[in-house]
């Protein structure tokens, strides 16, 4: 075997290790990235879900407070409050 086999097989050897490991730093990089689009994607999607949620929320207390009974007992306290209003006047110009 000539003598420059050895040193130029040592070279070829390094290149391919470094090579190598360029490769999988790169296919690393490429996997991380992916995760982190694939992390902020679900991360999009839950806070769309949390807003939609928000709004039916609202929406449903909204109609929650002009339910007839709702509305009855706004109207009965509004009545008692006006009728008592009424007889401590009367008890005033009474007096």
């Amino acid at each position: 075997m000539p003598s420059w086999i050895t040193p130029a097989v040592d070279v070829l050897q390094l290149l391919v290790n470094v090579g190598a490991l360029v490769g999988g730093a790169i296919i690393w990089k490429l996997y991380v990235n992916n995760f982190k689009a694939a992390l902020t994607s679900k991360d999009a999607a839950i806070s769309s879900v949390e807003k939609n949620r928000d709004m039916w929320s609202d929406k449903a207390q909204e109609l929650e407070k002009r339910s007839p009974e709702v509305m009855e007992r706004i109207l009965s306290d509004r009545i008692q409050t006006r009728e008592g209003d009424l007889t401590s006047r009367r008890g005033q110009r009474s007096a």
